[in-house]
């Protein structure tokens, strides 16, 4: 199949062009048709920011979101030290008041990483493996008890999310891009 543009590039992939299918549409209009309407042009490219920039909207919400969170936990662990520092394991041969002040340190840090958007697949990839592991140590004291591992796999969901995905267009580790319409 040719381009209903006479622009000569053949369409073979594109079957569904014939009944003018938006994703043909986008597909053609990707290969930058000569003959094919500035207009046409102009607003796919249009539609595809806006909706670039609403997935990117959404993962600063995300980010925000889950760092808070990550914040919220820690304050409830500093309200309640001295209950959770007999019960803390301890790691690496260090004592359980230090591992559990090194463990709020760090969450705090990897919050503040989070929400700003430095190195936040590092930070997810980091995350993910903390929650999987806390995810088999209370499956293996408690058994498989759903009711306590729902939140730990909403968190899992989350960080998993953001690893794929990283910090989005309002994060500081974007790789500058040379066409920077996204980002105006």
């Amino acid at each position: 199949m040719i381009c209903r543009y006479a622009c000569g590039i053949k369409l073979r992939r594109f079957a569904l062009f014939r009944q003018q299918s938006p994703p043909a549409i986008v597909a053609h209009a990707l290969l930058k048709c000569p003959i094919m309407e500035k207009s046409t042009q102009q607003g796919l490219k249009q539609q595809t920011i806006a909706q670039m920039k609403g997935c990117a909207m959404a993962i600063l919400f995300l980010r925000l979101f889950i760092g808070g969170v990550m914040l919220l936990h820690i304050i409830g662990k500093m309200q309640t030290y001295d209950n959770l520092v007999l019960e803390y394991p301890p790691i690496l041969g260090l004592s359980r008041a230090t591992s559990l002040s090194i463990s709020m340190i760090v969450q705090g840090c990897f919050a503040a990483l989070l929400m700003i958007g430095i190195a936040t697949r590092f930070v997810s990839l980091a995350m993910v493996v903390l929650t999987l592991l806390s995810i088999v140590q209370m499956w293996l004291e408690q058994g498989m008890m759903i009711d306590d591992l729902k939140v730990d796999f909403l968190y899992l969901g989350i960080y998993t999310t953001l690893l794929i995905s990283g910090s989005g267009s309002y994060g500081f580790n974007v790789p500058w891009l040379k066409d920077k319409t996204i980002l105006k």
